[in-house]
Protein backbone atom coordinates (compact mmCIF):
# COMPACT_ATOMS: atom_id res chain seq x y z
CA UNK A 1 0.00 0.00 0.00
CA UNK A 2 2.85 2.12 0.82
CA UNK A 3 4.08 1.76 -2.04
CA UNK A 4 1.28 2.27 -4.28
CA UNK A 5 0.25 5.41 -2.40
CA UNK A 6 3.82 6.45 -3.27
CA UNK A 7 3.73 6.02 -6.83
CA UNK A 8 0.19 8.07 -6.98
CA UNK A 9 1.79 10.98 -5.46
CA UNK A 10 4.59 10.52 -7.92
CA UNK A 11 2.05 11.23 -10.38
CA UNK A 12 0.16 13.31 -8.98
CA UNK A 13 3.53 15.41 -8.81
CA UNK A 14 4.02 15.10 -12.52
CA UNK A 15 0.55 15.86 -13.72
CA UNK A 16 1.03 18.83 -11.76
CA UNK A 17 4.49 19.80 -13.27
CA UNK A 18 2.81 18.93 -16.81
CA UNK A 19 -0.31 21.34 -15.55
CA UNK A 20 1.65 24.01 -15.13
CA UNK A 21 3.62 24.09 -18.32
CA UNK A 22 0.21 23.43 -20.51
CA UNK A 23 -1.08 26.51 -18.43
CA UNK A 24 2.03 28.62 -19.40
CA UNK A 25 2.15 27.22 -23.04
CA UNK A 26 -1.04 28.38 -23.45
CA UNK A 27 -0.34 31.92 -22.40
CA UNK A 28 2.50 32.23 -24.42
CA UNK A 29 0.98 31.25 -27.63
CA UNK A 30 -2.23 33.94 -27.22
CA UNK A 31 0.88 36.86 -26.21
CA UNK A 32 2.31 35.97 -29.60
CA UNK A 33 -0.86 36.44 -31.71
CA UNK A 34 -2.57 38.62 -28.84
CA UNK A 35 -4.00 40.93 -31.57
CA UNK A 36 -6.14 38.17 -32.72
CA UNK A 37 -7.28 36.93 -29.41
CA UNK A 38 -8.02 40.56 -27.76
CA UNK A 39 -10.27 41.02 -30.96
CA UNK A 40 -11.90 37.12 -30.33
CA UNK A 41 -13.33 39.05 -27.60
CA UNK A 42 -14.56 41.86 -29.55
CA UNK A 43 -16.10 39.82 -32.26
CA UNK A 44 -18.86 39.26 -29.76
CA UNK A 45 -20.49 42.86 -29.68
CA UNK A 46 -20.36 42.52 -25.85
CA UNK A 47 -17.77 44.65 -24.69
CA UNK A 48 -16.00 47.52 -25.69
CA UNK A 49 -12.68 47.30 -27.96
CA UNK A 50 -10.75 48.92 -24.76
CA UNK A 51 -12.14 46.61 -22.03
CA UNK A 52 -11.78 43.52 -24.48
CA UNK A 53 -7.94 44.56 -24.88
CA UNK A 54 -7.51 44.74 -21.16
CA UNK A 55 -9.53 41.35 -20.90
CA UNK A 56 -7.02 39.41 -23.04
CA UNK A 57 -3.50 40.41 -21.06
CA UNK A 58 -5.50 39.91 -17.84
CA UNK A 59 -6.24 36.53 -18.94
CA UNK A 60 -2.55 35.90 -20.41
CA UNK A 61 -1.55 37.10 -16.92
CA UNK A 62 -3.77 34.78 -14.93
CA UNK A 63 -2.61 31.75 -16.77
CA UNK A 64 0.97 32.68 -16.73
CA UNK A 65 0.52 33.27 -12.89
CA UNK A 66 -1.45 30.02 -12.13
CA UNK A 67 1.23 28.26 -14.16
CA UNK A 68 4.01 29.58 -11.83
CA UNK A 69 1.82 28.79 -8.66
CA UNK A 70 0.93 25.43 -9.57
CA UNK A 71 4.98 24.56 -10.54
CA UNK A 72 5.88 26.05 -7.26
CA UNK A 73 3.99 23.55 -5.42
CA UNK A 74 2.60 26.15 -2.53
CA UNK A 75 -0.44 26.28 -1.77
CA UNK A 76 -1.12 22.66 -2.87
CA UNK A 77 -5.28 22.76 -2.31
CA UNK A 78 -5.93 26.31 -3.08
CA UNK A 79 -4.18 26.19 -6.10
CA UNK A 80 -6.09 23.20 -7.59
CA UNK A 81 -9.18 24.80 -6.74
CA UNK A 82 -8.79 27.81 -8.54
CA UNK A 83 -7.57 25.53 -11.66
CA UNK A 84 -10.52 24.11 -11.41
CA UNK A 85 -12.67 27.32 -11.25
CA UNK A 86 -10.52 28.90 -13.99
CA UNK A 87 -11.43 25.45 -16.33
CA UNK A 88 -15.26 25.65 -15.34
CA UNK A 89 -15.32 29.43 -15.66
CA UNK A 90 -13.62 29.04 -19.32
CA UNK A 91 -16.15 25.05 -20.48
CA UNK A 92 -19.77 28.06 -19.30
CA UNK A 93 -18.24 30.44 -21.32
CA UNK A 94 -17.43 27.85 -24.51
CA UNK A 95 -21.12 26.71 -23.67
CA UNK A 96 -22.27 30.02 -24.66
CA UNK A 97 -20.60 30.17 -27.56
CA UNK A 98 -22.01 27.04 -28.79
CA UNK A 99 -25.67 28.02 -28.21
CA UNK A 100 -25.07 31.08 -30.15
CA UNK A 101 -23.50 29.25 -33.11
CA UNK A 102 -20.07 30.19 -32.91
CA UNK A 103 -17.48 27.00 -34.15
CA UNK A 104 -14.61 28.92 -34.89
CA UNK A 105 -11.21 28.63 -32.88
CA UNK A 106 -11.62 29.72 -29.38
CA UNK A 107 -7.95 31.16 -29.07
CA UNK A 108 -7.38 28.33 -26.26
CA UNK A 109 -3.40 28.11 -27.92
CA UNK A 110 -3.74 30.98 -30.09
CA UNK A 111 -3.29 31.03 -34.20
CA UNK A 112 -1.04 27.88 -33.39
CA UNK A 113 -4.02 25.29 -32.61
CA UNK A 114 -7.06 26.24 -33.83
CA UNK A 115 -9.19 24.71 -31.08
CA UNK A 116 -13.14 24.88 -31.81
CA UNK A 117 -15.24 25.34 -28.86
CA UNK A 118 -16.15 21.80 -28.92
CA UNK A 119 -12.47 20.25 -29.07
CA UNK A 120 -11.62 22.98 -26.06
CA UNK A 121 -14.61 22.10 -24.13
CA UNK A 122 -13.84 17.67 -24.36
CA UNK A 123 -10.14 19.02 -23.41
CA UNK A 124 -11.28 21.14 -20.20
CA UNK A 125 -13.15 17.95 -19.41
CA UNK A 126 -9.81 15.79 -19.41
CA UNK A 127 -8.06 18.74 -17.70
CA UNK A 128 -10.50 18.75 -14.40
CA UNK A 129 -10.08 14.99 -14.16
CA UNK A 130 -6.11 15.60 -14.07
CA UNK A 131 -6.83 18.36 -11.42
CA UNK A 132 -9.23 16.02 -9.41
CA UNK A 133 -6.55 13.43 -9.55
CA UNK A 134 -3.90 16.14 -8.47
CA UNK A 135 -5.81 17.52 -5.58
CA UNK A 136 -6.85 13.98 -4.01
CA UNK A 137 -2.91 12.13 -4.46
CA UNK A 138 -0.77 15.06 -4.68
CA UNK A 139 1.71 15.38 -1.97
CA UNK A 140 0.60 18.99 -0.39
CA UNK A 141 4.83 19.07 1.45
CA UNK A 142 5.91 18.87 -2.20
CA UNK A 143 7.92 21.97 -3.41
CA UNK A 144 9.65 22.78 -6.91
CA UNK A 145 13.41 23.11 -6.18
CA UNK A 146 14.89 26.25 -8.15
CA UNK A 147 16.86 23.95 -10.55
CA UNK A 148 13.87 22.63 -11.46
CA UNK A 149 11.25 25.36 -11.62
CA UNK A 150 13.32 27.67 -13.39
CA UNK A 151 14.18 25.55 -16.64
CA UNK A 152 10.43 24.02 -16.49
CA UNK A 153 8.76 27.61 -16.81
CA UNK A 154 11.10 28.65 -19.90
CA UNK A 155 10.22 25.74 -21.35
CA UNK A 156 6.92 26.90 -23.20
CA UNK A 157 8.46 30.11 -24.40
CA UNK A 158 11.43 27.86 -25.97
CA UNK A 159 9.48 25.45 -27.83
CA UNK A 160 7.09 28.60 -29.36
CA UNK A 161 10.37 30.16 -30.76
CA UNK A 162 11.71 26.68 -31.85
CA UNK A 163 8.56 25.91 -33.43
CA UNK A 164 8.52 29.64 -35.06
CA UNK A 165 12.13 28.98 -36.25
CA UNK A 166 10.91 25.64 -37.82
CA UNK A 167 7.86 27.61 -39.54
CA UNK A 168 4.84 25.71 -37.34
CA UNK A 169 4.30 28.87 -35.91
CA UNK A 170 3.28 32.20 -36.77
CA UNK A 171 5.72 34.55 -35.13
CA UNK A 172 7.93 37.85 -36.27
CA UNK A 173 11.19 38.78 -34.82
CA UNK A 174 9.80 41.24 -32.54
CA UNK A 175 7.56 38.72 -30.85
CA UNK A 176 9.96 36.25 -30.19
CA UNK A 177 12.28 39.35 -27.89
CA UNK A 178 9.12 40.29 -26.45
CA UNK A 179 8.34 36.57 -25.50
CA UNK A 180 11.89 36.04 -24.12
CA UNK A 181 11.65 39.40 -22.08
CA UNK A 182 8.04 38.00 -20.54
CA UNK A 183 9.50 34.81 -19.32
CA UNK A 184 12.44 36.19 -18.24
CA UNK A 185 10.39 37.53 -15.76
CA UNK A 186 8.07 34.61 -15.03
CA UNK A 187 11.78 32.85 -14.22
CA UNK A 188 12.21 35.39 -12.03
CA UNK A 189 8.67 34.51 -10.21
CA UNK A 190 9.49 31.34 -10.14
CA UNK A 191 12.85 31.67 -8.40
CA UNK A 192 11.55 34.02 -5.77
CA UNK A 193 8.80 31.20 -5.43
CA UNK A 194 11.24 28.58 -4.99
CA UNK A 195 12.54 30.03 -1.06
CA UNK A 196 11.23 27.90 1.30
CA UNK A 197 11.57 30.81 2.97
CA UNK A 198 9.73 33.39 1.41
CA UNK A 199 6.74 34.77 3.93
CA UNK A 200 6.87 38.35 3.05
CA UNK A 201 3.10 39.25 2.11
CA UNK A 202 4.27 42.31 -0.22
CA UNK A 203 6.41 39.93 -2.55
CA UNK A 204 3.35 37.40 -2.89
CA UNK A 205 1.71 40.86 -4.50
CA UNK A 206 4.74 42.12 -6.52
CA UNK A 207 5.19 38.27 -7.85
CA UNK A 208 1.05 38.49 -8.68
CA UNK A 209 1.34 41.46 -10.41
CA UNK A 210 4.50 41.29 -12.31
CA UNK A 211 3.02 39.36 -14.93
CA UNK A 212 -0.02 41.80 -15.56
CA UNK A 213 2.48 45.16 -15.21
CA UNK A 214 4.99 43.11 -18.09
CA UNK A 215 2.22 42.73 -20.37
CA UNK A 216 0.72 46.02 -20.32
CA UNK A 217 4.37 47.46 -20.70
CA UNK A 218 5.51 45.40 -23.80
CA UNK A 219 2.08 45.00 -25.78
CA UNK A 220 -0.23 48.12 -24.41
CA UNK A 221 -3.66 48.22 -26.07
CA UNK A 222 -4.87 50.22 -28.81
CA UNK A 223 -4.14 53.91 -28.02
CA UNK A 224 -2.30 53.58 -24.77
CA UNK A 225 1.60 55.20 -24.88
CA UNK A 226 1.38 55.53 -28.97
CA UNK A 227 2.03 58.74 -30.80
CA UNK A 228 0.54 59.43 -33.82
CA UNK A 229 3.15 59.60 -37.19
CA UNK A 230 2.03 61.82 -39.78
CA UNK A 231 5.23 62.50 -40.78
CA UNK A 232 5.16 59.03 -43.04
CA UNK A 233 2.26 60.13 -44.56
CA UNK A 234 1.90 61.76 -47.51
CA UNK A 235 -1.09 64.45 -47.70
CA UNK A 236 -0.11 65.81 -51.51
CA UNK A 237 -0.47 62.49 -52.68
CA UNK A 238 -3.76 61.58 -50.90
CA UNK A 239 -5.13 64.56 -52.20
CA UNK A 240 -3.96 63.85 -55.61
CA UNK A 241 -5.50 60.02 -55.55
CA UNK A 242 -8.26 60.19 -53.70
CA UNK A 243 -9.75 63.85 -54.34
CA UNK A 244 -13.03 62.39 -56.51
CA UNK A 245 -13.22 60.06 -53.48
CA UNK A 246 -13.83 62.06 -50.99
CA UNK A 247 -17.14 63.05 -50.81
CA UNK A 248 -16.86 66.20 -47.92
CA UNK A 249 -18.34 64.36 -45.48
CA UNK A 250 -16.52 62.83 -42.12
CA UNK A 251 -14.73 59.40 -43.16
CA UNK A 252 -12.14 56.96 -41.71
CA UNK A 253 -10.23 55.95 -44.70
CA UNK A 254 -7.90 52.82 -43.98
CA UNK A 255 -4.86 52.02 -46.06
CA UNK A 256 -4.60 48.22 -46.43
CA UNK A 257 -2.50 45.71 -47.93
CA UNK A 258 -4.53 42.59 -48.67
CA UNK A 259 -1.59 40.12 -48.04
CA UNK A 260 -0.98 42.12 -44.79
CA UNK A 261 -1.76 40.39 -41.11
CA UNK A 262 -1.78 43.80 -39.64
CA UNK A 263 -4.36 45.26 -41.88
CA UNK A 264 -6.50 41.84 -41.46
CA UNK A 265 -6.03 42.93 -37.68
CA UNK A 266 -7.11 46.38 -37.94
CA UNK A 267 -9.89 45.07 -40.33
CA UNK A 268 -11.48 43.00 -38.34
CA UNK A 269 -11.47 46.05 -35.53
CA UNK A 270 -12.95 48.41 -37.50
CA UNK A 271 -15.61 46.17 -38.58
CA UNK A 272 -16.40 45.44 -34.98
CA UNK A 273 -16.16 48.79 -34.05
CA UNK A 274 -18.97 49.78 -36.77
CA UNK A 275 -20.80 47.19 -36.07
CA UNK A 276 -20.92 47.48 -32.65
CA UNK A 277 -21.69 51.03 -32.52
CA UNK A 278 -24.26 51.03 -35.55
CA UNK A 279 -22.22 53.67 -37.85
CA UNK A 280 -22.92 54.26 -41.55
CA UNK A 281 -21.34 51.84 -43.86
CA UNK A 282 -21.07 55.14 -45.58
CA UNK A 283 -17.89 56.61 -43.59
CA UNK A 284 -15.32 54.32 -44.01
CA UNK A 285 -12.85 53.73 -46.85
CA UNK A 286 -10.72 51.40 -47.99
CA UNK A 287 -7.54 51.89 -49.92
CA UNK A 288 -5.87 48.74 -51.63
CA UNK A 289 -2.91 48.63 -54.04
CA UNK A 290 -4.23 47.82 -57.76
CA UNK A 291 -2.18 44.73 -58.17
CA UNK A 292 -4.23 43.55 -55.30
CA UNK A 293 -7.80 44.22 -56.28
CA UNK A 294 -7.93 40.35 -57.35
CA UNK A 295 -7.31 39.23 -53.68
CA UNK A 296 -9.35 41.73 -52.20
CA UNK A 297 -12.61 39.77 -51.33
CA UNK A 298 -10.36 37.05 -50.01
CA UNK A 299 -9.16 40.01 -47.40
CA UNK A 300 -13.07 40.59 -46.56
CA UNK A 301 -13.33 36.96 -45.46
CA UNK A 302 -10.03 36.50 -43.69
CA UNK A 303 -11.13 39.35 -41.98
CA UNK A 304 -14.73 38.32 -40.96
CA UNK A 305 -15.98 41.89 -42.16
CA UNK A 306 -18.65 43.33 -44.52
CA UNK A 307 -17.86 45.02 -47.68
CA UNK A 308 -17.26 48.61 -47.48
CA UNK A 309 -16.48 51.53 -49.83
CA UNK A 310 -14.04 50.68 -51.56
CA UNK A 311 -10.83 52.01 -54.38
CA UNK A 312 -7.41 50.52 -55.69
CA UNK A 313 -5.44 53.10 -56.86
CA UNK A 314 -1.70 52.65 -58.66
CA UNK A 315 0.57 50.04 -56.26
CA UNK A 316 3.16 53.31 -56.45
CA UNK A 317 0.68 56.32 -55.56
CA UNK A 318 -0.53 53.29 -52.85
CA UNK A 319 3.34 52.70 -51.14
CA UNK A 320 3.84 57.12 -51.88
CA UNK A 321 1.04 58.25 -49.39
CA UNK A 322 1.57 55.45 -46.58
CA UNK A 323 5.48 55.65 -46.90
CA UNK A 324 5.94 52.27 -46.71
CA UNK A 325 4.09 51.41 -43.91
CA UNK A 326 1.23 49.87 -43.18
CA UNK A 327 -1.82 49.21 -42.50
CA UNK A 328 -2.77 53.48 -42.21
CA UNK A 329 -5.70 54.71 -40.86
CA UNK A 330 -6.84 58.69 -41.76
CA UNK A 331 -9.20 60.71 -40.32
CA UNK A 332 -10.82 62.69 -42.88
CA UNK A 333 -13.12 65.90 -42.12
CA UNK A 334 -14.57 67.31 -45.12
CA UNK A 335 -11.82 66.88 -47.45
CA UNK A 336 -8.92 67.88 -44.41
CA UNK A 337 -7.43 65.03 -43.27
CA UNK A 338 -7.47 65.37 -39.25
CA UNK A 339 -5.48 62.52 -38.07
CA UNK A 340 -3.53 60.15 -39.53
CA UNK A 341 -3.04 56.62 -37.03
CA UNK A 342 -0.47 53.98 -37.27
CA UNK A 343 -0.60 50.28 -36.39
CA UNK A 344 -2.34 50.03 -33.13
CA UNK A 345 -2.77 53.39 -32.76
CA UNK A 346 -6.37 53.97 -33.03
CA UNK A 347 -9.16 52.25 -31.38
CA UNK A 348 -12.83 52.40 -30.87
CA UNK A 349 -13.29 55.62 -28.99
CA UNK A 350 -11.29 57.34 -31.37
CA UNK A 351 -13.40 56.42 -34.19
CA UNK A 352 -16.61 56.68 -32.67
CA UNK A 353 -15.57 59.92 -31.20
CA UNK A 354 -14.66 61.05 -34.37
CA UNK A 355 -17.80 59.89 -36.89
CA UNK A 356 -20.25 60.96 -34.01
Amino acid sequence: MAERGSFLSSTAIVLKVLLAVMFLFSAATKFVSIETFELYIFSFNVLSLGISSILARLAIASELLLGVWLLSGRGHRWACVVTSLLLLFFSIFLACVLLIGRSDSCNCFGELLPFTPVQSLLKNAVLLMVVLLVWKWGDARWRSPWWLAVPLSLVPAALLVVLGLMGKASMRVVDAELLAVLFAVVAVMSLLLSFRRLHQWWLYWLIALAPVVTLFILVPPNGWFRLHEEESFDREQFYTSLSDCIDGERQVVAFFSAGCTYCLHTAQMISGVQQRNHLDTASFLYVFPDQQISKVDTFYSAARSPHYRQVSIPTHDWIAIVQGRFPVVAFVDHDTIQQVFSYGAVGEKEIVRFLK
